[in-house]
């Protein structure tokens, strides 16, 4: 089975990567409609509620992320980061007998191991509130990971100017995954400083889960 475990890395990136001196992201007000991959696009129907945001686009591995700042009115100061990112994963073909159910399992038991095992050893925080389920979006039926990320007390965090963390993962198994080996992850990290007045919304993504579509194979040249 070939997996990435991508999630772990964009944790702690997430936790370390702000800086207070840089209010404005590479390529803010970038989206156009659709955005295209090989095997998938994302057609929002509405782009005034993403003007704001900076998409990168990394066709060799078909991921794509979305990234807004939350930055105080007043100051300037960067209190937090949005990011969303789409990413296929290609598996070789499973074993005889392996559901999907089993195999999400599996996947997303993997993701949450990798991510104490980082807090222990590299990082110091701490990973709470995990919950697991299956749940539909628009006619996809996903199966969902969501946390918190800690750094010690909230009190100290915030006089330190350290970033906590709320996060939901997803895994889309499409229909065709029997044939395809393909699987599709959805990601979103709200990072925010604690006491800061700042919005935490997970549901940000479902616009884009609900725009997400597959490229049928004979229009991608695939045969």
């Amino acid at each position: 089975m070939k997996s990435i475990c991508f999630t772990s890395f964009i944790l702690l990136f997430s936790l370390v990567g702000f800086s207070c001196t840089t209010v404005r992201l590479v390529n803010q007000g970038n989206i156009t409609c659709p955005i295209e991959m090989e095997t998938y696009r994302i057609a929002l129907p509405d782009l005034e509620p993403w003007k704001e945001w900076a998409v990168t686009q990394t066709p060799m591995n078909e991921t794509v992320s979305f990234q807004r700042l939350k930055i105080h009115p007043l100051n300037g100061v960067i209190l937090g980061r949005t990011e969303i990112l789409i990413f296929k994963t290609e598996f070789l073909p499973v074993e005889n007998g392996i559901s999907e159910t089993e195999l999400a399992k599996a996947l997303i038991d993997k993701e949450e191991r990798i991510m104490r095992g980082a807090g222990e050893t590299t990082d110091g925080y701490e990973l709470r509130d995990v919950k697991k389920a299956v749940v539909e979006l628009n006619g996809k039926k996903l199966h969902t990971m969501t946390y918190r990320v800690t750094r010690g007390s909230a009190t100290m965090a915030s006089f330190k100017r350290c970033y906590f963390v709320k996060a939901a993962y997803y895994l889309y198994f499409p229909d065709d995954f029997q044939d395809s080996h393909n699987v599709y992850r959805f990601l979103i990290q709200e990072s925010y400083i604690p006491g800061a007045f700042v919005s935490v919304d997970l549901e940000k993504i479902h616009p884009i889960i609900n725009a997400f579509r597959l490229i049928p194979p004979e229009d991608n040249g695939q045969s």
